[in-house]
C-alpha cells in the first residue's frame, strides 16, 4: 500500500507519517489520537503491506505483487501561506503514476483542502476516494469506504480541474494586485464562480460539482414542476442499500444573463434495493430571482426557467420547463 506523507511535499500538518490530519494556523487541529490508514486498513485485513512512497521502484514492485494497491496522496495548506499549484507534488505525482502503471487496480485516497487537478492521473486508477480534511479518525473513514463498512453519500462541494488554473485566473483576478491605496482584486468573472463558468463556457472538468458515487445505481424518472416546489420518482436500481443526493439546478431565461445551472436545491434520501419513493425539493421565490443592483433587493425574474434534476451539475436525469409571469 504505497503512502506519502512528507511535508515537503505539501502533504501532513504536523508531518505525522500515514496522516493528514487538518491544516495549519487556525486550521490546525491537535487530535488526541491519529489512527493512520494503514493501521486501519491491518485492522480488517492483516495482510496489507505496506511502502511509504518515498522509493518509486519499491512502491511499484509492492503494487505489482498484490492484488490492489491503495495509493494515499494529497495535500494541505496554512494560514498566510498558499498552496503553490492545484496540481499533486511532484514526489507523490511520480510515484502514483508508477503504481498505476504497475498496478491496474489501483485505488487513491484523496486528501487535500481543496480543489486538485487530476487530469495527469485520474484515468490511470480505478477508482478515487476524496476526504479532504479527514481529521483523526481518517484511517477509519478510508477503511469502512473502501472494504463496504458503509456506502458513501458524499458529493463535492467544489470542482475538480483537469489541470492548473483551467479557468484562467489572472493575477489582478487572484490574488490582487498593489495599488497605492493597498491590495484591489478585479471580480472580472462576475457571476462566473466555481462550477458555474465550467457550465457558462462548455467546459468538461475531471469531476463535475455535485459529483460523487455510491454503490448503488439510482434512477430518477416523473419530474414535476410549479414555483414552488418540484418533485420526482427516485429508485434505489442497485444491490446496496444506501443515499443518494440528489440536486436541483435551475437555468434563468436568457434576458436575465445569468450563468446556466445554478444549484437551487438538493435533498439526501436513504433507500433499500429495488425501493422507489417520491422526493420533492422546494423552489423559494429567492431561487427565481436576481440581485437587483439599483434597487438593492432581490427581484423575480419573468419567463421561462428550465428545472432540472439529478445527480450532479453534469449528470442530469430529468428536466422540465417552467413559466413565471408569462401567459
Amino acid at each position: 500500500m504505497p503512502s506519502s506523507c512528507h511535508l515537503t511535499d505539501g502533504f501532513g500538518w504536523p508531518p505525522t507519517s500515514g496522516c493528514l490530519n487538518s491544516g495549519g494556523g487556525s486550521g490546525s487541529v491537535v487530535a488526541a489520537r491519529v489512527e493512520s490508514v494503514v493501521q486501519a486498513l491491518r485492522r480488517v485485513a492483516p495482510s496489507v503491506t505496506y511502502s511509504n512512497g518515498s522509493d518509486v521502484h519499491d512502491a511499484a514492485a509492492a503494487a505489482a505483487s498484490a492484488q490492489i494497491a491503495v495509493v494515499v496522496v494529497g495535500a494541505t495548506s496554512c494560514e498566510g501561506t498558499d498552496r503553490p499549484s492545484t496540481e499533486l507534488p511532484p514526489a507523490q505525482l511520480a510515484y502514483l503514476r508508477a503504481v498505476a502503471a504497475a498496478q491496474p487496480k489501483t485505488v487513491v485516497a484523496l486528501m487535500a483542502p481543496g480543489a486538485v487537478a487530476m487530469g495527469q492521473w485520474a484515468a490511470s486508477v480505478r477508482a478515487i476516494t476524496c476526504f479532504f480534511l479527514p481529521g483523526q479518525a481518517q484511517g477509519k473513514a478510508v477503511a469502512n469506504v473502501l472494504y463496504g463498512g458503509v456506502n458513501p453519500s458524499g458529493r463535492l462541494p467544489i470542482t475538480m480541474p483537469r489541470a492548473e488554473n483551467e479557468m484562467g485566473l489572472t493575477r489582478d483576478m487572484y490574488p490582487g494586485v498593489a495599488y497605492a491605496d493597498g491590495l484591489q482584486t478585479a471580480y472580472s468573472e462576475r457571476l462566473e464562480v466555481g462550477y458555474r463558468w465550467y457550465h457558462a463556457h462548455d467546459v468538461t472538468p475531471a469531476y463535475c460539482f455535485g459529483h460523487g458515487l455510491t454503490y448503488s445505481s439510482w434512477s430518477y424518472s416523473a419530474l414535476q414542476v410549479n414555483q414552488t416546489a418540484v418533485s420526482f420518482t427516485l429508485t434505489n436500481s442497485g444491490e446496496v442499500p444506501g443515499s443518494e443526493v440528489a440536486q436541483l439546478y435551475v437555468t434563468y431565461p436568457e434576458a436575465a444573463g445569468e450563468p446556466p445551472r445554478q444549484l437551487r436545491g438538493f435533498g439526501k434520501v436513504f433507500l433499500q434495493p429495488s425501493q422507489s419513493t417520491e422526493v420533492t425539493l422546494p423552489i423559494s421565490p429567492r431561487a427565481l430571482s436576481i440581485w437587483d443592483a439599483h434597487r438593492h433587493t432581490w427581484a423575480a425574474v419573468l419567463g421561462v426557467f428550465e428545472l432540472a434534476v439529478g445527480a450532479s451539475s453534469c449528470d442530469l436525469r430529468v428536466r422540465a420547463s417552467l413559466a413565471v409571469g408569462t401567459a
